[in-house]
């Protein structure tokens, strides 16, 4: 009977030292695992010592190789500055607006190698941000993402319009039709039943579609609108044609709420010169 008891203890003393080196081994990989996960962009905004940003107060032309927090564009009448994060880990994502004395963060791409710059624009009846950002760039694209953000009590409060959503409003809205006879394409508003326009084509090859908003801008103002250039798109061809021969489009941003959630919409279309 003792040695059994004996053999039990030592069973005991040796599971207890293997938990403990499990939990140790648990620890250390958690330890290791949070030193390894990216810190957020949010996080990094969080611990600038802003009163040197200002002072230092770096644009983009000072900071050529974008690996600083640098001044993305201001509303100097509204004391409203915007902020975009670059460090040696993480570049262009990440943006922080100051509006007075009240700074807010943002986890955004705000810009891709081509560098263009946002817009913004401000609403004062709303008390009203827009933004535009140019993250949608490359060959056959240049399209933005729209955020307005609403001022109230010290509350600053995003509803973003990213491509993807307008694209889909786009494809569902415009309508296309090809007479190959007479090398005419018509574009019709599918909601409204609106003739757009219709262009005479050269006819060379045959039209299988069109393609909308991939060419395509935000134009901001009291009045927000959707500009866009449509392509035609041509059989054994993967890019779409912008040529002069079809307008741009444009229709106003509708915002509005459902069930307290933002809801985009665009209204009716019209034909530019």
């Amino acid at each position: 009977m003792r040695v059994k008891t004996v053999w039990k203890d030592k069973k005991l003393v040796f599971c207890i030292a293997t938990a403990a080196v499990v939990v140790c081994i648990a620890a250390a990989i958690c330890f290791l695992t949070d030193q390894l996960r990216p810190v957020s962009v949010l996080s990094r905004l969080s611990r600038v010592d802003w009163n040197e940003i200002r002072a230092r107060n770096l644009t983009v032309e000072g900071d050529k190789d974008w690996t600083d927090i640098v001044c993305l564009g201001k509303i100097p009448e509204k004391n409203i500055t915007l902020y975009g994060y670059n460090d040696q880990e993480c570049f262009g994502q990440g943006v922080a607006v100051e509006i007075g004395e009240d700074r807010y963060y943002f986890d955004w791409v705000y810009i891709t190698p081509r560098m263009l710059l946002p817009d913004c624009y401000w609403k004062e009846n709303d008390g009203q941000l827009q933004i535009s950002l140019n993250v949608y760039t490359g060959t056959g694209v240049s399209a933005q993402e729209l955020h307005v953000l609403r001022y109230r009590d010290g509350e600053l409060t995003d509803s973003a319009f990213a491509f993807q959503e307008y694209s889909e409003i786009l494809t569902q809205r415009i309508q296309s039709a090809y007479d190959s006879a007479a090398c005419r394409l018509t574009l019709t508003d599918r909601k409204t039943g609106k003739e757009l326009c219709t262009v005479k084509l050269g006819g060379e090859k045959e039209i299988v579609g069109i393609e909308t908003g991939m060419i395509s801008e935000f134009i901001l103002g009291d009045t927000v609108s959707l500009q866009v250039k449509p392509g035609c798109r041509y059989e054994n061809e993967a890019a779409a044609d912008y040529g002069d021969d079809i307008p741009l489009l444009r229709a106003e941003v509708i915002l509005s709420e459902d069930s307290g959630e933002p809801v985009f919409d665009l209204g009716d279309f019209s034909v530019l010169p």
